[in-house]
């Protein structure tokens, strides 16, 4: 079953993108420059539009964390 592609950065640097019964699947580039096939159940992103290659794998964008080069700031207490 196929359906339409999400949304996402993921478009930049993965290339032959397919959905397969809810699963988005796609022959992402690591920061190696090697390519690899990687999956993800889209239904478990909080926002399916935002898709993005982590290091040559599909993760959900922002909404989860990913995406972002920076750790979360913490408060020290003084």
């Amino acid at each position: 079953m196929q359906g339409q592609l999400p949304h996402g950065a993921y478009v930049s640097n993965c290339k032959e993108a397919r959905m397969d019964e809810g699963t988005l699947i796609a022959f992402c580039q690591r920061p190696n420059g090697d390519w690899h096939t990687t999956e993800l159940r889209v239904n478990q992103c909080p926002n399916a539009n935002d898709v993005v290659n982590v290091n040559g794998d599909l993760a959900c964008g922002t909404g989860t964390g990913y995406g972002s080069s920076m750790p979360p700031v913490t408060q020290r207490p003084y």
